[in-house]
């Protein structure tokens, strides 16, 4: 069991979200009366995908638009034939 360990990589892996969200700005108005100011929140997502082999110091990363269980296969898939993962 200790052979088979020393050969297999180590990779660490972690997700985050980037979006942008609205951006608040100070507009003029009469003084005095509330302003109002009709919003439509947009938001945008971009997720990153980051893997790291704490024994070699390499990493790679992807940036994938949706977040789902095809995107992550897809994901695990392109790692795997990137660092030359066999079958076993």
């Amino acid at each position: 069991m200790e052979l088979l360990l020393s050969r297999v990589p180590l990779w660490a892996m972690d997700e985050h979200r980037l979006g942008l969200q609205p951006i608040l700005r100070t507009v003029w108005g009469p003084t005095g009366k509330p302003l109002v100011c009709p919003v439509h929140p947009r938001y945008e997502w971009l997720y990153t995908y980051a893997f790291a082999n704490p024994q070699s110091g390499e990493s790679r990363f992807w940036l994938v638009l949706v977040l789902h269980k095809e995107a992550y296969q897809a994901v695990m898939s392109t790692l795997a034939n990137s660092v030359g993962a066999g079958e076993d």
